[in-house]
């Protein structure tokens, strides 16, 4: 069976690499035959199904990081890009890196008050585009954690939001989405890849 993965990017991943990148006509960026990235705010069609992104987060560990190495300023989502997504139109599947204000998530990290409210800035403005478009699927990762929910907007229609694990978790770090129209059947989905300690690890 042949799988193409969708993905949106994190903020460890390189922004300025990702921006170079040739968007093809249906709206992805190609990284690998079966590996394709949405732009931050861009669309596509995918059997069927209408999806965005709006990938990027903000790095509460940013201090202890490099620049240019494995850190980029420029890893949160801008809200002209949020504008862009919006003014496009429904979508089906809104695929994020960072999960949207009002989602029930405890981290591990004691933050200040600076740090939070400029983590909070990408989840707040998340939340702005899910209650504006009233997807139906939101699908997240970054907190390292699993976790399902449903998200209620102003207008009372809900989006199930699906946090995905960090790296290795038989948990589920990637969803298997079933064309059709929504609510769509979701199955968790174990993408393995070679671990820290492996002698043939790749680069990230």
């Amino acid at each position: 069976m042949g799988l193409t993965l969708i993905i949106s990017g994190g903020n460890h991943d390189n922004w300025d690499t990702i921006a170079r990148l040739s968007v093809d006509t249906d709206g992805v960026a190609t990284v690998h035959p079966n590996i394709r990235i949405l732009p931050r705010g861009g669309r596509a069609q995918i059997e069927g199904l209408a999806i965005g992104g709006l990938g990027g987060a903000f790095s509460v560990d940013f201090e202890n990081r490099t620049e240019g190495r494995d850190w980029w300023p420029n890893e949160q989502p801008t809200r002209e890009e949020a504008a862009a997504l919006v003014a496009g139109g429904p979508l089906d599947i809104l695929i994020t890196h960072d999960a949207p204000a009002g989602m029930p998530l405890k981290s591990d990290f004691q933050l200040s008050a600076q740090l939070s409210e400029n983590a909070n800035k990408t989840r707040n403005l998340i939340r702005e585009v899910a209650d504006s478009l009233t997807v139906p699927h939101l699908f997240c990762g970054h907190w390292h954690q699993r976790r399902t929910h449903e998200l209620k907007h102003p207008d009372g229609k809900i989006t199930r939001v699906d946090v995905l694990d960090m790296e290795h978790s038989r948990h589920g770090n990637g969803v298997l989405v079933w064309p059709g129209k929504p609510p769509l059947r979701i199955e968790p989905l174990e993408i393995r890849g070679p671990k820290p300690n492996d002698s043939h690890r790749g680069t990230s």
